[in-house]
């Protein structure tokens, strides 16, 4: 792994993410920020690994039968070939957190390293489901920043200058995830569990509809629904988290070449705290 230094005599300035301002003493701001992005994010990729899961317990709530005393399914073709578009979108969510965690590293110690593992990763993302060509260039374009390390040993102007194109694939990746969160996660593999969740329920009761086994399996088809329903508010949090880190970095991208120093903390500790109080909700279900 290559190591790159910032140019001495600009360190001060580079720690606050090289913006045109003198006495910066606001380094553990931006820290706390992309700090707060990275957890983020990762607590997201625990939602995100929930969609071939999510899949094959609908398979099973639609096929097994209560009372068989057989194993559930444990695959499926079409939930591996989910699977496998959850692993994509995991690999797009740790290329963005590559990214924060490298503007922390600036922020904290004034030194970041070359990626050794963005290309792969980008490599892998290319299977993220319903991505658009922009959303793929971008994230091939911040894998290729990340490998070159070019986010360091920078004049402050030239990175301050960069900023805006990497908010750009930021944005992309955001959206591109958010997409899979709602559109693949939320309103379908969730909504689909959701709709069978009764079944296996049913069809026992269909033929044995005691009031015992009626109140039983009722208590255990309300637990199921309770469940699910921890996933959907988890999933929804993950929305949000993406949305404010995503708010917060085009606010700091916005005002790189035009913000003071003293300005820093005001600008991003409200998306800090947000991203602080989103998490453990993230994390509630999982």
């Amino acid at each position: 792994m290559l190591r790159f230094g910032i140019r001495r005599g600009l360190a001060p300035i580079a720690v606050c993410l090289l913006f045109i301002s003198t006495g910066c003493n606001t380094p553990d701001t931006v820290s706390s920020f992309c700090s707060s992005a990275v957890t983020a994010i990762s607590s997201t990729t625990t939602v995100l690994a929930d969609l071939g899961p999510s899949c094959l317990r609908a398979v099973n709530d639609n096929t097994y039968a209560l009372g068989s005393f057989t194993p559930p399914i444990g695959s499926d073709p079409g939930c591996a070939a989910i699977g496998t578009q959850a692993d994509a979108s995991i690999a797009a969510a740790e290329l963005l957190s590559e990214y924060f965690s490298t503007l922390n590293s600036l922020a904290t110690v004034g030194v970041s390293t070359a990626s050794t593992d963005a290309g792969t990763l980008a490599t892998n993302a290319a299977a993220i489901p319903g991505a658009t060509a922009d959303q793929k260039a971008a994230i091939s374009s911040l894998a290729q920043d990340l490998t070159a390390g070019i986010m360091s040993a920078y004049q402050y102007r030239k990175l301050a200058e960069d900023l805006p194109k990497a908010r750009k694939n930021v944005d992309n990746i955001v959206t591109a995830l958010v997409a899979v969160l709602q559109n693949n996660y939320l309103d379908q593999l969730l909504k689909d569990e959701e709709a069978k969740s009764a079944n296996p329920y049913k069809t026992f009761l269909s033929q044995h509809n005691s009031p015992e086994a009626i109140l039983s399996l009722d208590q255990r088809w309300q637990s199921d629904r309770q469940a699910l329903q921890a996933k959907r508010t988890s999933a929804q949090c993950a929305i949000s988290a993406l949305q404010t880190l995503q708010a917060g970095f085009d606010q700091l991208a916005d005002h790189a070449t035009k913000i003071k120093a003293e300005e820093v903390p005001g600008l991003l500790t409200p998306y800090a705290n947000q991203l602080q109080a989103l998490i453990p909700q993230i994390r509630k279900a999982f």
